[in-house]
């Protein structure tokens, strides 16, 4: 990032938090463990991750990568809407609190594609096209900002359907892993330390 570090001592409110509440917890396949909140007044859903950490230093690289992420918002990308950040003083030192809300699919791919399966159907080529051209399109973006996100499935491609009688699949938003390195990852990441070539495939 260009300029100085932001502080993940100073309190950010996420200012859309007045028409938001809490629904549940629970493991989302795309972005992990979240708490899911509803706004009262469209109905929109909201994953919120979080980070607990004692370290101011974990608590400023976590801010720092959830602001590169917003800077990768737009096109088949799923939203991160914003960052909020909070701390307070305990008897074990300070506590920093940094959340990343991020837009909810209510489908992903792996979901839709099982649904199909157990109704004997499949995908129509057009259809294909869209997850294939826009899944491309979410990858070179990643790999335009100088990433890779090297765990593609089903599972982290969210689907958006049009709302008729016989819905279709209109569009594919796919967000990059921000858990624990899958076994892929940290081969790049050492690829990369090493300034060895890096294997990108789309894995579509």
């Amino acid at each position: 990032m260009n300029g100085k570090a932001e502080d993940p001592g100073v309190t950010r409110r996420w200012a859309r938090a007045i028409e938001f509440q809490s629904l549940r917890k629970y493991v989302d396949p795309m972005l992990g463990e979240v708490e899911v909140l509803k706004s009262s007044r469209t109905g929109e859903l909201i994953a919120v991750r979080e980070l607990r950490t004692t370290s101011e230093l974990e608590a400023a690289r976590y801010l720092a990568t959830l602001r590169e992420r917003q800077a990768l918002n737009g096109g088949p990308m799923i939203r991160l809407d914003d960052v909020s950040t909070e701390s307070s003083a305990g008897l074990c030192g300070r506590l920093y609190i940094i959340k990343g809300f991020y837009e909810l699919s209510r489908l992903n791919l792996h979901t839709e594609m099982e649904t199909r399966r157990r109704r004997g159907g499949g995908f129509a080529p057009a259809e294909l096209a869209v997850i294939l051209g826009q899944g491309l399109e979410a990858l070179q973006r990643l790999q335009r900002a100088g990433t890779s996100h090297g765990d593609v499935r089903p599972e982290t491609i969210g689907v958006e359907k049009s709302s008729s009688d016989a819905p279709r699949l209109e569009g594919v938003k796919l967000i990059d892993r921000l858990g624990d390195p899958s076994p892929l990852e940290q081969l790049q990441r050492n690829n990369k330390a090493a300034h060895r070539e890096i294997f990108i495939s789309p894995q579509l």
